[in-house]
């Protein structure tokens, strides 16, 4: 009776050392995993940066467009009214 209870025992040992290894290689590849994310994660932060940098850049050369034409069309409108007197 003792043998077969150390067997039994043995034998779920054995299958919680199983477990225990599967669990730990599960944890390693969800660890992995986790560091890609957060790698990915840094990386599309800093393309955010980026294209909020340079959509403040392209607003900021946009107005200054615009004033130049304002300022242009004003001109032209001086000298247009300016050559008729």
């Amino acid at each position: 009776m003792v043998k077969v209870e150390v067997a039994t025992t043995a034998e779920r040992l054995s299958t919680k050392a199983q477990e225990v290894e599967r669990l730990e290689e599960e944890l390693k590849s969800v660890r992995q995993t986790y560091k890609l994310s957060v790698d990915e994660a840094q990386a599309l932060q800093a393309a955010l940066d980026d294209a909020r940098s340079n959509s403040d850049r392209l607003h900021k050369e946009s107005e200054q467009v615009v004033m130049n034409v304002n300022g242009w069309v004003d001109e032209q409108k001086y000298v247009s009214t300016s050559s008729h007197y």
